[in-house]
């Protein structure tokens, strides 16, 4: 038997049989010993159930709940309140993790004391055949207190990356699940991590272990939908006691904005492209010196305008890095570069001189802040056998 906390892995699944399999797998090679991995199917209509109950019937450390359609917000909870663990790690459906993520995670966990509420790590992006998309960013990035740098621009990545106490989410009452009936969903583990960040630290392993798997169709392509439910989240941010001056919320809006941006480019929806940029413009105007986000609204209005066909160029799918091979974690190292910076000194200078004022102000913050952001009332508690 292993001395080492239980973590229980949560996995919601909506018609994901394409992927579900491989994610199923990479939790349970993890190095780290003491896995049970909860996958709740949230009403499916292709094989993804199926597939979930033969891992089970494979493995004892697999439990599968079905639950009708409702999102994965009350998936994930529905997944929590089964938790046996001392730590909890949702993991999406059709990503990956490295085998040794959840080791490396608790670890942070050990060496950073019981104020630490999540640890976090980057990730890689794949496409639906698993093949590296992107350079992994790896590097310093925040740690400690976090709230007004996750609030600015979500560090996290996505809902595959952090490792929480369970006892914190179950204190706050897990993802919100009003979200997704508000037909607003999309932004649950950003907003779970933020009222986290409220009242504990974070902890974070500069190591890229997870493979964040961008399908067209997902979840995060609904730029209009994810844009109504930052907008929830974030004014339920306003109407509370969190200090927020207005020129933090204005670079929240457009780093937002700019991310919509780059998801309508992506899917060759140009007028979306633009009316993402224009806001992220009007929020934050500096930000034409980001040169990626400068060169995807210049080609955007190039191929509207039919001086070129941009389908064959988009700058952020280019790359040499593609190599064809599906994702291969002993040769991730050849992917990291050090975090993502401009190549524009000033705009450069201008995220440092912003960090160095957040970082203050966090520190100057009477923490944990005591503020009610719209926290769900449900309970969590596992259920009494």
């Amino acid at each position: 038997m292993s001395d080492s906390p239980l973590v229980s892995a949560i996995m919601p699944v909506y018609n994901a049989e394409g992927f579900l399999g491989a994610s199923i797998d990479s939790v349970l090679a993890q190095s780290y010993p003491a896995v049970e991995l909860i996958v709740v199917d949230d009403g499916s209509t292709d094989r993804s159930l199926k597939i979930a109950e033969q891992r089970a019937a494979q493995d004892r450390r697999v439990e599968v709940l079905r639950q009708g359609n409702a999102g994965v917000g009350s998936a994930r909870n529905a997944a929590i309140r089964q938790a046996n663990g001392l730590f909890v790690a949702p993991i999406d459906a059709d990503d990956l993790w490295h085998p040794d993520k959840l080791r490396k995670q608790v670890a942070a966990f050990d060496a950073s004391g019981p104020l630490t509420g999540f640890v976090y790590c980057p990730a890689i992006i794949i496409d639906e055949l698993g093949r590296p998309a992107s350079r992994c960013f790896h590097g310093n990035r925040p740690r400690g207190i976090v709230w007004l740098q996750l609030f600015v621009n979500n560090f996290t990545g996505n809902a595959s990356t952090p490792l929480f106490r369970t006892e914190c989410l179950r204190e706050l009452g897990g993802y919100d699940e009003t979200l997704f009936t508000a037909n607003a969903y999309g932004a649950e583990d950003w907003d779970l991590c933020l009222r986290v960040a409220a009242r504990y630290e974070a902890a974070y392993v500069p190591e890229c272990l997870v493979g964040y798997r961008r399908v067209s169709g997902s979840m995060s392509s609904g730029t209009r939908r994810m844009k109504r439910s930052y907008d929830a989240i974030a004014r339920r941010l306003f109407d509370s006691d969190w200090p927020i001056p207005g020129r933090f919320r204005r670079y929240s809006e457009s780093t937002i904005a700019r991310y919509l941006a780059s998801q309508a480019y992506r899917s060759g929806n140009l007028s979306e492209v633009l009316r993402w940029s224009a806001l992220a413009l009007f929020r934050d105007p500096p930000c034409i010196l980001d040169r990626p986000f400068r060169s995807s609204i210049l080609a955007s209005m190039r191929d509207r305008y039919k001086l070129r066909d941009l389908s064959k160029e988009r700058p952020e799918e280019q790359s040499p890095r593609h190599t064809g091979a599906p994702l291969h974690w002993p040769d991730v190292a050849k992917y990291n570069q050090p975090p993502n910076h401009s190549k524009n000194r000033l705009w450069r200078r201008l995220l440092s001189h912003r960090t160095e004022q957040m970082i203050r102000l966090q520190r100057s913050t009477p923490f944990p802040l005591h503020s009610n952001i719209g926290q769900p009332s449900i309970s969590l508690s596992r259920p009494a056998v």
